[in-house]
């Protein structure tokens, strides 16, 4: 797939993230499948797309980041783990996020201001990333891709109800917190569109974009033990794990 044709199907998931965000207070679970089965499904498959997707794609980059930069900066340890630093500095600022929304929660009051400004700038930023890595994925693998954005909106929607939990008072019934999240997934659409020759830049965002999701499936997604719906959860992980792997077989089968 072209550039500009890639351009197309990002722009509809940038539109289906941003209406996540607008609606949803509205969304609702889906009919036939209880609230703690559909965790445990979109646990398995959030779980099952970090350790064969999202680990596999942080050495990738690494791989690449390294033999771009080595060119001019020399051999440089540094440079053989800039991609995992990065992907470090996302997985710990959204550590620091949830950690201070948490000590207020647990004094039974809501995150202050300050605190749900961060979170919302946060995953703002979060939504333009997501969405400014896809176009490139579609470039690279349209079947890929799509099971990225799949999986993605669902994780997503735990987001927005990570939110609203959270900020019962500031997020859960005003429009401006949402539309600012819903920007961002457009707004990364259009950088996509602007912004043509990324290799290095792409993948480090790849990585700091990998170690936050890292983080949010790990603390959001993964149901408590004792609350799993264990034949969900595993029917997740190895519908994730199975479609991957066909994927990646594809993938090699194509190239040789």
């Amino acid at each position: 797939m072209t550039r500009d044709a890639s351009l197309m199907p990002t722009l509809a998931f940038a539109a289906v993230v941003a209406a996540l965000h607008a609606f949803g207070p509205k969304l609702r679970a889906v009919p036939g499948i209880a609230p703690d089965a559909g965790v445990s499904l979109a646990g398995g498959l959030a779980g099952a797309y970090v350790f064969i997707h999202v680990l596999p794609e942080l050495a990738r980059g690494n791989r690449e980041v390294a033999a771009t930069l080595g060119h001019d900066l020399g051999d440089s340890a540094v440079i053989h783990v800039a991609v995992f630093l990065v992907a470090l500095v996302g997985f710990s600022v959204f550590f620091l996020l949830q950690w201070a929304a948490e000590q207020a929660i647990r004094e039974r009051r809501e995150p202050s201001g300050a605190v749900f400004v961060s979170h919302l700038v946060a995953f703002t930023i979060y939504n333009a990333v997501v969405v400014y890595t896809v176009p490139l994925r579609f470039q690279t693998s349209p079947a890929l891709a799509a099971v990225f954005c799949a999986i993605l909106t669902l994780h997503l929607i735990s987001t927005d109800r990570l939110l609203r939990e959270q900020f019962p008072q500031r997020f859960s019934g005003r429009a401006g917190p949402r539309m600012v999240l819903a920007a961002g997934a457009l707004g990364g659409w259009l950088l996509a569109g602007v912004v043509s020759d990324r290799t290095v830049t792409l993948s480090l965002l790849s990585a700091l974009l990998g170690g936050a999701i890292l983080l949010n499936v790990l603390d959001q997604e993964l149901p408590a033990r004792h609350e799993v719906r264990i034949g969900w959860f595993v029917a997740g992980l190895v519908t994730t794990a199975s479609l991957l792997t066909a994927l990646a077989a594809a993938g090699e089968r194509g190239a040789a």
